[in-house]
């Protein structure tokens, strides 16, 4: 979503709304695409749409998270040739759709697991997502792979974003479900908790929100 400032989000999964699916599950071979959740059973709250209604719009981004296995598989036919052809017609599916690749699945399980391999292994996986974000459709499809300084560049920034999420980590090892655990149980009290409007306890609990 846009960066708005001061603006926090929750979604949740209720009747169908006006969200539209990112492009549907989709089978290439040995790989897959399947979304997070049914997306047009999805609402978004946030404050000042809350607040402004109608007259409050917001901008969604869409984006095709990458799992280790994926950008291994690239990772090799960037930097060893191998081919690839189910792992290269999806992703030229997803440079078609014009969808955003990310790897903070692969981020956060080479945090959370330490760097349990290589260092030089996860390094060449960040330069490899790192050249697939930079090129087009038309450069993928003539295999046309260039590692050059700015691929390096972004390697080097998420290099140094796994560095810090593996020091968070260490430092404050909290387990997701306790977050939603507790984000539930707050929710549970503001509903019970008085008579107010749903408007208001929508607000309240967003508030509490850190």
């Amino acid at each position: 979503m846009e960066k708005l400032p001061g603006a926090k989000f929750l979604i949740f999964d209720i009747g169908e709304s006006q969200f539209q699916p990112i492009c549907g599950e989709r089978e290439f071979g040995k790989y897959s695409i399947v979304e997070l959740g049914n997306y047009k059973n999805t609402i978004v709250l946030e404050k000042n749409a809350v607040i402004k209604r109608n007259n409050y719009i917001l901008k969604v981004g869409q984006c095709v998270d990458l799992d280790s296995n994926v950008i291994g598989s690239w990772k090799n036919m960037v930097m060893y040739q191998k081919n690839d052809s189910d792992l290269l017609d999806m992703l030229l599916f997803i440079k078609r759709m014009e969808k955003q690749v990310s790897c903070v699945p692969y981020l956060f399980e080479s945090g959370a697991n330490s760097f349990d391999i290589e260092k030089e292994v996860v390094y060449r996986n960040l330069l490899a997502f790192s050249i697939l974000d930079g090129i087009d459709k038309s450069a993928l499809e003539k295999k046309e792979f260039i590692t050059d300084s700015l691929a390096y560049g972004l390697a080097d920034d998420r290099w140094n974003e796994l560095i810090k999420l593996e020091e968070e980590i260490k430092a404050e090892p909290i387990d997701r479900y306790e977050f939603i655990y507790c984000l539930l149980l707050k929710a549970f009290y503001i509903k019970h908790s008085s008579k107010k409007s749903m408007d208001h306890k929508i607000l309240q609990l967003l508030n509490s929100i850190n």
